[in-house]
Order: structure tokens, then C-alpha cells, then sequence
């Protein structure tokens, strides 16, 4: 341990103690309590480009935390996440730090994921420092040359907004949920967020919302096609439309069959009509003022 990261340590330590009022080990067990370190410098320093690597090898991680991408491509993250066996038997997911590593080398983008639910319940300006640590993090781990990109992945994006992000690092990737299925309270919390923070790139995820046939069975997304292509199915056209409900450079879908991706690559060709989008749009704040 070097005298800094031995200061740092200490310092947390005290800082920990003052904040939970700590005064022995007495009251260990008996009661829960809650405290503020006052110190925002120190959290900064807590955790940093080589602290983040140690944390993603030493934990349990329930995946997707983190999703890595390679040529705009995911991994399935059987190629970098493998289970250890404890003591009892249990098998607890744990990234391979040498997979990891040589992905990270051949420029790999390192996308944090599901940042809503590590936000909820936090108020804003610890949601904000929370945030910010991991985000400074990535960024510097991808500037020192770690890993090619960086990147947040939301399904929610409503508590990113909420949180601030305006000061804080952009990223270069925004994954964020598109397509027929997004309400518009989500898809203008999109709107807003994007404009705060100024990605890199936006790519839409889930555009059938997981399933959900029988949406399609009754709703036909073709009119938002110009023409309007009957050639095309009714899935293909809601996967072509996705790419502007938010707008998006990118669609990540997911299937155990890779004709069905050559269907949707099908569609790519396809013009989509941005007025009946926009007109969409508009009947879905209508709706929800009425």
C-alpha cells in the first residue's frame, strides 16, 4: 500500500467515524443509523481508474451491472463473467479480470448499466457525487487508454434527470430504451437528459419491450413508413421506426436466432416518416394533458 492510498484510508476511516457519530463498538448490532461524510474531495479520491478495476474483480456481480461492447457489437457476457464456487457451494457470478483485460486492450467500450437502480433512494446531490465518482472514473480509465469508449445504460432515465448531470463527464455511448412501447414521460425525460449531458451517441435497447406479440397483432407501425412497405411485417416496421422514438444511431436487440436479425437488418434500407412521427408525439402529449 503506497503512504497515499495508506492516507486516503485513514482519512476515511476518521470521516466514517464522524459521520456515524462512532464511539466503540458497543452499540454494534442493536441499531441502524445514518451519517454524511463532509469531505466531498475524499469521496472523489476513493475511487479512481485502478480503484474501479479492483471493484469490478472483487465483487459479485449480478449481471448485466456492466456490458461490454466490441465493434458495435455486445459480448455475451459468458466471455467475461464466469461463476466462483465458495466454500459452500454457491456459485456467485465474478468478472474474469484476464478476459476483461484483453478485451479492454483491443479497445473495447465499457458500458455501466442500470445506473437508475443504484440512484434509487439516493437525494439528488448524493445521487450527483455517486454518479459523478463512477463517471469520472470510466473517463479517465478510457483517456488513459484502458478501454477505447465509454458509455451509461438506462432504463429509466427519469432519475439520471433528476440527479444533474450536466456538470458531470459525457459519455460516449447513452443506451437508453426506444421504439412504440416507450411512454412519453420517458421519452421526454430521453429528450431533456440528452440535451443536459450531450452524449457521444445515443442507441436505443428493447424496441419490442420483451416480447409483447400481441401489441403487434393489433397495432401495425407500417403507416410510419414512407411508402409504406407491406412487403415488410409488422415487427420489422416497429423495429424501423424505433430509430427515432427517441432518435438513435443504433438499435441493440437480442434473439437466439439469427435469421430474425437478418429481418430486422432488412429494414434498414426502409424510410421512416418523421411527420407521422412527430405527429405521434404530438397525440401522446394530447393525450396525456387530457
Amino acid at each position: 500500500m503506497t503512504r497515499l492510498e495508506e492516507d486516503v484510508d485513514h482519512h476515511f476511516v476518521t470521516a466514517m467515524e464522524k459521520a456515524l457519530g462512532w464511539d466503540g463498538p458497543g452499540a454494534l448490532g442493536s441499531a441502524f443509523t445514518r451519517g454524511t461524510i463532509e469531505d466531498l474531495d475524499l469521496l472523489d479520491r476513493l475511487l479512481n481508474p485502478s480503484k474501479l478495476l479492483d471493484l469490478v474483480m472483487r465483487r459479485s456481480v449480478t449481471t448485466p451491472q456492466f456490458r461490454i461492447f466490441q465493434e458495435g457489437a455486445e459480448l455475451h457476457p459468458g466471455r467475461y463473467i464466469h461463476p466462483s464456487v465458495t466454500r459452500r457451494g454457491q456459485a456467485i457470478p465474478m468478472a474474469d479480470m484476464r478476459r476483461v483485460g484483453g478485451l479492454m486492450r483491443e479497445g473495447c467500450t465499457m458500458v455501466l448499466d442500470e445506473v437508475e437502480r443504484s440512484l434509487a433512494g439516493l437525494s439528488t446531490p448524493d445521487g450527483h457525487t455517486f454518479l459523478g465518482n463512477a463517471c469520472t472514473a470510466l473517463a479517465d480509465a478510457a483517456r488513459d487508454g484502458l478501454f477505447g469508449a465509454w458509455g451509461v445504460a438506462s432504463w429509466d432515465t427519469r432519475s439520471l434527470e433528476m440527479v444533474q448531470v450536466d456538470d458531470l463527464p459525457s459519455p460516449d455511448l447513452l443506451m437508453v430504451r426506444a421504439g412504440f412501447l416507450v411512454g412519453i414521460d420517458l421519452l421526454d425525460a430521453i429528450n431533456v437528459l440528452r440535451t443536459a449531458w450531450q452524449p457521444g451517441e445515443t442507441w436505443g435497447m428493447s424496441p419490442f419491450g420483451g416480447g409483447h406479440r400481441k401489441v403487434w397483432e393489433e397495432f401495425d407501425p407500417r403507416p410510419f413508413l414512407r411508402p409504406r412497405h407491406e412487403d415488410l411485417s409488422r415487427i420489422q416496421a416497429a423495429f424501423r421506426a424505433s430509430f427515432h422514438l427517441p432518435s438513435a444511431s443504433a438499435m441493440a436487440v437480442g434473439t437466439d436466432d439469427p435469421g430474425h436479425l437478418a429481418q430486422l437488418v432488412q429494414t434498414l434500407g426502409a424510410e421512416v416518416d418523421t411527420a407521422a412521427v412527430s405527429q405521434y408525439l404530438r397525440a401522446l402529449h394530447g393525450h396525456r394533458q387530457s
